[in-house]
């Protein structure tokens, strides 16, 4: 299929559009967000100077936005039907991820990662990025798969692939929907080559006989495999030159999934300290969420504001909403502005769930005496204890949290090599440590002994931490280890926490003030913070106390580690006299 010549899409000196909207972005002409400044920093030396045996070829980069500016459609809307013109954050992306190769002209970059807010065109790029990898990229036997969490959202982009065949003429003569043999289900086939496009979602099931050539995700952010889908298809592509994996997604709410692992790698690598020649990171966010109420800031998350693909009043009729709605406040942040939140039921804000990430080690001279509490569910579920102290003269509260969660359980909830279907990553938790304890520890089996917090005790104590009190919900607790417990740290010394809202209410509202104001370090622990995440409230009683919502949790909703910090948080402040006066505060 021929393509117009090379220097259609140059400007006078030779620059293509993705040269020329990072040097609008450097000179402040294109307001942008710290994450793009930053790209563009890294990218602009790389257009004029070879970097790591890698150049710039403007005609490689061209060679897909003429491709799809001259063959595909919109698929919907009031353009439905007229050729696809790309807006100039496409054009630069799309130039990006292709114009970078090696001396033999194989491409540099093999995974792209984008985020920017919902309404931006996301879909209809991706259905133009596969359309050309199917037919314009001269792959033989390509095999584009279109990735998505769900069955619907991956019909939902291939649909928009669909509907380009059908609208351009070029395609539609050259492209047919059908049964893909090779995959056994419904796709676009090139048969000219033997390539086709299929969907595929996260709870497809038996992936074998992958070798994909293209992969496109829409919505990472919303996968409940932790990433088992796109492990599955980037591992399938190990037999193709120059393979690309696309990832298209607006922001999510906090889960600790495969979407977290990823913005914070990219994160990395713009900040220098991932090195990772063939990975590219596109983020379109706002940089602070004071911005959400400065229109002039709106498109550093939203660049189809510039061009009218969103509209203006649509935004401002969101912020206004919100305004009056704190309850959508939450979704707005996420899905228009791509800033990190919880859900908007959930109690605690990302910041406050998050606050305070410095890395501290125990200090023998002023970490002797802490108090313990525990939050035990049934033997088959998650069990979580807590250690919290402070140090002479100093207001943080310092705390150390262990969680134990049966191997039965995982395997209930997961799917092919241990990717968990609840999006919760267990398996790496368990790598993780916070002053030479483990933060997640798996369990053989299907239940846990109770024994595991008398452990946890004694572990503190070979540390040099001595517990002085212990607080625990007694629910589940048998006597045997209430009886072990008492004899540790003392009879009068062990107490169960009342579970009433007039107890609870007053401590999670301490709580969250504390983690507000940064005063609770926890050394960045990832299974504390997501439970944190996922505490919900039920509605106030007529007193305005609030009690935690505890029941129809899903299994990647579990609140047990924070409920234990609200334990240990009780405790320490009913004995904060006592306790003061043994470390000398």
């Amino acid at each position: 299929m021929a393509i117009l010549g090379p220097y259609a899409y140059l400007d006078d000196e030779g620059r293509t559009d993705a040269e020329l909207y990072l040097t609008d972005i450097a000179d402040g002409k294109i307001v942008a967000c710290n994450d793009m400044r930053k790209l563009a920093d890294i990218m602009l030396p790389r257009f004029h100077d070879e970097y790591h045996g890698y150049h710039y070829e403007a005609e490689r980069a061209t060679r897909p936005v003429r491709w799809i500016e001259k063959f595909t459609c919109y698929p919907e809307g009031e353009k439905m039907g007229k050729p696809f013109i790309l807006e100039d954050y496409e054009r630069m992306a799309i130039e990006l991820g292709f114009g970078f190769v090696d001396e033999d002209g194989i491409r540099q970059f093999k995974q792209v990662l984008m985020m920017l807010a919902r309404k931006c065109g996301k879909t209809s790029a991706l259905a133009a990025i596969m359309q050309y990898m199917l037919c314009g990229d001269g792959e033989l036997g390509a095999e584009v798969y279109c990735c998505a969490n769900s069955e619907a959202q991956a019909r939902k982009c291939f649909g928009a692939a669909d509907a380009m065949r059908q609208h351009s003429p070029a395609l539609s003569r050259r492209l047919r929907r059908g049964r893909v043999q090779k995959r056994g289900s419904t796709g676009i086939n090139y048969d000219k080559t033997g390539s086709f496009i299929v969907p595929l979602a996260a709870n497809a099931g038996k992936l074998d006989g992958l070798s994909a050539s293209a992969i496109v995700y829409d919505e990472l952010a919303a996968s409940t495999d932790n990433g088992a889908l796109l492990d599955v298809c980037t591992e399938s592509t190990s037999a193709r030159k120059q393979p690309l994996t696309w990832i298209i997604s607006t922001e999510n709410y906090v889960r600790h999934n495969i979407w977290d692992e990823r913005i914070e790698y990219a994160e990395g690598w713009l900040n220098g300290t991932i090195k990772d020649d063939t990975f590219l990171p596109i983020l379109y966010r706002l940089d602070s969420y004071d911005e959400v109420f400065d229109e002039d800031m709106w498109p550093k998350a939203s660049p189809g504001l510039l061009c009218g693909i969103k509209s203006w009043q649509y935004l401002r009729d969101r912020v206004n909403t919100a305004k009056q709605s704190p309850q959508r406040m939450s979704s707005l942040l996420v899905k228009e502005f791509c800033l990190r939140a919880n859900s908007a039921s959930t109690f605690l804000t990302k910041e406050e769930c998050m606050s305070n990430r410095e890395p501290f080690e125990l200090d023998p001279k002023t970490d002797r005496y802490c108090v313990v509490a525990f939050d035990l569910s049934s033997k088959g579920d998650l069990t979580s204890a807590t250690a919290a102290w402070m140090r002479p003269g100093d207001e943080h509260i310092y705390e150390i949290c262990q969680s134990w969660i049966p191997e039965e359980q995982i395997r209930i909830n997961a799917a092919k090599d241990f990717k968990e279907r609840d999006g919760v990553p267990y398996h790496l938790w368990a790598t993780k440590e916070s002053c030479g304890v483990p933060m997640m520890t798996i369990v053989e089996g299907d239940k846990i002994d109770q024994r595991v917090i008398l452990d946890f005790m004694r572990n503190l104590v070979s540390l040099g931490l001595y517990p002085m009190y212990v607080g625990f919900d007694q629910w589940h607790v048998d006597d045997w280890t209430l009886r072990e417990l008492k004899m540790m740290v003392g009879e009068n010394n062990v107490e169960p926490i009342p579970q009433q809202a007039k107890v609870l209410s007053p401590a999670m509202r301490e709580l969250q003030l504390d983690l507000r104001a940064g005063r609770v370090c926890c050394n960045a622990n990832p299974v504390l913070e997501w439970a944190r995440s996922n505490l919900q409230t039920k509605p106030p009683d007529a007193n305005n106390n609030l009690f935690p919502q505890k029941k129809d949790l899903k299994p990647h909703n579990k609140i047990d580690p924070v409920m234990s910090e609200l334990f240990a948080m009780i405790t320490l402040h009913k004995h904060m006299d006592n306790y003061l006066a043994a470390i000398g505060g």
